[in-house]
């Protein structure tokens, strides 16, 4: 997993292997998911809607929920949320690193 951090925004990008699932506990309102290769499928608590994404597509979470994201092949998924990184999540991926 790969982390970016923008003035405005951060990018994670990371593989998936088909059928497996990347479950966001709580995802920001105008987070944007980003399927960079395969075909994902997307869904979020509260919305009616299941998304499936292919190469080059995004969605923006029109609302802040859990959303879940599967792999229906090998792919590549990127997300991009506005505002700073959680603390949390930083130090998970530093932990990562120098284990």
């Amino acid at each position: 997993m790969n982390l970016h951090t923008h003035k405005k925004s951060y990018h994670m990008a990371f593989p998936m292997h088909r059928g497996s699932m990347h479950r966001i506990p709580s995802i920001q309102r105008g987070t944007t998911v980003v399927c960079e290769h395969g075909v994902l499928w997307l869904t979020q608590t509260g919305d009616p809607m299941d998304h499936f994404l292919l190469p080059g597509q995004r969605y923006t979470l029109k609302k802040r929920g859990k959303v879940l994201v599967e792999a229906m092949r090998e792919a590549s998924v990127s997300i991009i949320t506005p505002g700073e990184p959680p603390v949390n999540q930083v130090r998970s991926l530093a932990q990562k690193r120098l284990a």
